[in-house]
């Protein structure tokens, strides 16, 4: 007995290796000894040494000499408990576990003492999972109660902090999560659930800075997955809440941190020692922190996700007699939700996908409907309208006008003020008659009716550029007091105008004369004031190709700085993807003489989407 008093003092001081090896002296010294059994203290070393398959036999050992034994019972119990946390609930090793530890050990420990600390805690954890809330505080509160080891009374405590969690007490819930860390050694010991739960308190008292100290203090200890989503998600919020709000604050340290974070339990997933599920929320955060820089990881993201929803359709849902793979993910396609197969659509469009747009625009249609039949009380109409808009999109730029139209014009039909479709169809006529007269009135009838809507200003303006009379004054210009009318009565926060405004003076002080000092001085501050328009635009919106092209083309023209202006031409030829960036290019890269570089960007001309100044040298 000697013996075991000293394995005890060692494992209380968590000694594990010494304890072991008192608790197997004194098993070899009295093998039939069984109350107390060092085959219990045997298992519980070897559980803390990492060895809990061996400590799983030395309890089962222990079982065997004394079936009544209600202590190998429990500790049985909670092995199989920490077996089944190894699986995803839907999975059966998850449940041949789990009913193992609640009906084979822990019920029966239950049923020898009912008052047994560690098993009120245990079955606690069961009745937590049922949300019977009165069972929970009663087990928890006689696991404290009756309990002298620090460890059993944290579970305890940590019961009534989920409990209090649950039902909204944040005060009761903080300072239980705290007792039950702290019975466990708090700080850098302590107890990892109880640390994440005062985290997840502190997220819904809106203490997010106290929330990410917290996850950081964590992960310092233990790489948590569900400590790095968390964490991976309040970083994601900051960037999204000013985005939402259209603050100019950098949030690049904070987006590279949300990336690392969810990319780091995205990782998590293949490692299959782990166990752990994807999961779809982690993924489409991903995929809206990937869309500005990165749109193909964002699709990804997209179609990963598009893989899960599919795999979770039931077998009597799944298309039948059909053997070819396209048609059989199209009809998947059918029963997903419409919301992610318009975001993968977009990003198709985004690269100039526009066949692979479409279909999946359809398919997210069809999945409309799909809804509409087995619920007749889901109001689709919202999605039906957004998608149905983008596909009309996608058909505009495959140049199937006539499909476009009819798109929008069914649009019209169920919302007759849907302005974005009547702009849209203005746009198709003006380019289909080439702004004639009727055409041209028909746009200011639009913009008259909705003098304030930036889009339809927007295209008035382009319908202005393109049908105007040049002038030299730029004060004259019917072009600029348009954009000069938007800016001071509607928004002076208008990209598109200030854009506008930045070509109409770069394009006046491209031909102006410069044959004295005086002219040379006016053209320069023409080109100053051009430039003043496009800065302002970038300002409000660093990602603007259109007027980053703008004051690439002015650093050639009037500065000479070709080696600035290919620098600006070649970071925005992919986000712009314009034919007149590539021309730019080609013309500034002949400045420098290099010739090889000139003709590989202008070889790559298309017919440019929108109107674009394009750079001479003249």
């Amino acid at each position: 007995m000697a013996m075991m008093g000293q394995a005890r003092a060692f494992f209380s001081l968590a000694k594990y290796a010494d304890a072991l090896v008192k608790y197997q002296s004194a098993l070899e010294g009295a093998p039939d000894l069984i109350d107390p059994d060092p085959r219990i203290g045997i298992g519980c070393c070897l559980w803390q040494l990492g060895h809990r398959d061996e400590a799983q036999l030395a309890w089962k050992r222990s079982l065997e000499l004394n079936p009544t034994s209600k202590m190998a019972n429990i500790l049985l119990g909670l092995y199989h408990l920490d077996q089944s946390s190894k699986y995803p609930s839907s999975q059966p090793e998850f449940q041949q576990h789990y009913k193992r530890a609640m009906t084979e050990y822990t019920q029966t420990a239950w049923k020898l003492d009912s008052k047994f600390p560690l098993t009120c805690a245990t079955f606690g954890n069961y009745f937590l999972l049922r949300k019977a809330w009165p069972t929970v505080e009663k087990l928890a509160r006689q696991a404290i109660e009756a309990t002298d080891v620090n460890a059993i009374a944290g579970d305890g405590w940590y019961l009534l902090a989920r409990k209090e969690h649950y039902e909204g007490d944040i005060a009761k819930a903080t300072d239980y999560y705290n007792r039950a860390d702290q019975a466990r050694g708090g700080d850098d010991k302590g107890y990892l659930p109880a640390k994440f739960g005062a985290a997840q308190l502190r997220t819904l008292a809106a203490d997010y800075e106290g929330a990410k100290h917290r996850l950081d203090r964590i992960l310092q200890q233990n790489k948590s997955t569900e400590a790095m989503t968390l964490l991976g998600l309040l970083y994601a919020e900051d960037v999204y809440a000013s985005q939402t709000a259209g603050l100019n604050d950098d949030k690049s340290t904070e987006r590279k941190k949300a990336i690392a974070l969810l990319e780091n339990v995205r990782n998590s997933w293949k490692d299959a020692k782990k166990k752990t599920s994807p999961d779809s929320a982690v993924l489409l955060n991903l995929a809206k922190l990937y869309e500005t820089d990165s749109p193909e990881k964002s699709l990804q993201c997209l179609y990963q996700v598009e893989q899960m929803e599919i795999d979770e359709v039931p077998d009597d849902q799944r298309p039948q007699d059909i053997d070819d793979e396209s048609q059989m993910l199209a009809a998947l396609r059918e029963l997903l939700p419409p919301q992610l197969l318009n975001n993968m659509a977009a990003f198709h469009y985004q690269a100039e996908r526009f066949g692979q747009a479409r279909e999946i625009f359809q398919s997210a249609l069809n999945a409309c409907v799909k809804i509409g039949d087995k619920d007749s009380s889901v109001d689709t109409d919202a999605l039906v309208t957004s998608i149905s808009f983008n596909l009309a999109r996608t058909y505009e730029a495959e140049g199937m006008l006539a499909e476009a139209k009819k798109v929008y014009e069914g649009l019209l039909e169920r919302h007759p003020d849907y302005t974005d479709a009547r702009v849209r169809l203005a746009y198709i006529d003006l380019r289909e008659t080439g702004h004639s007269d009727d055409s041209a009135k028909a746009l200011k009838a639009l913009l008259d009716a909705d003098p304030g809507d930036l889009e339809i200003r927007a295209l008035y303006g382009w319908h202005i550029h393109k049908t105007k009379r040049r002038t030299m004054n730029p004060a004259e210009d019917q072009e600029q007091r348009h954009y000069k009318h938007s800016l001071q009565d509607y928004d002076k926060h208008d990209r598109y105008s200030l854009t506008g405004m930045g070509n109409i003076f770069l394009q006046v002080a491209r031909e102006m004369r410069r044959d004295t000092d005086q002219d040379k001085e006016k053209r320069t501050k023409t080109y100053a004031r051009a430039i003043e328009f496009f800065d302002k635009a970038l300002q409000l919106d660093s990602r603007d190709a259109y007027a980053a092209q703008g004051i690439g083309i002015a650093l050639a023209e009037e500065k000479k700085d070709y080696a600035g202006a290919i620098q600006i031409f070649t970071h925005i030829r992919e986000a712009l993807r314009d034919a007149s960036v590539f021309l730019n290019l080609g013309h500034a890269f002949c400045e420098v003489k290099q010739y090889a570089r000139a003709i590989e960007n202008v070889s790559v001309l298309r017919h440019p989407l929108f109107p674009v100044h394009i750079l001479t040298t003249n």
